[in-house]
């Protein structure tokens, strides 16, 4: 566990509030993996957690966008910066855009 300050990046998940971190590690079996993760989300639901972009976590598109307020406004600045998608892939299409 760490503590991480407050931050003001939009897709952070520090993002404007002071944030615990709990970082494991974890054995080869993603099913195992799958099912420690899916409870820990499920015990830590009521505190608004936001997963960490390149770390294991299973909750939906919809959820994970809920949890990112300004991710409208990044939405916007990268349909204003990159509006083909060049530095797209299918895990931004499914929890991004």
């Amino acid at each position: 566990m760490r503590t991480v300050a407050a931050d003001d990046l939009w897709l952070s998940p520090c993002h404007g509030r002071a944030t615990t971190a709990l970082h494991f590690t974890w054995v080869n079996d993603d099913a195992r993996v799958a099912e420690a993760v899916r409870t820990l989300e499920a015990v830590l639901a009521r505190f608004d957690p936001r997963p960490h972009w390149g770390k294991v976590f299973t909750l939906d598109a919809a959820t994970v966008r809920g949890h990112y307020p300004r991710l409208a406004d990044f939405r916007e600045l990268a349909a204003r910066h990159d509006p083909h998608r060049k530095f797209g892939n299918t895990f931004l299409d499914t929890y991004v855009y």
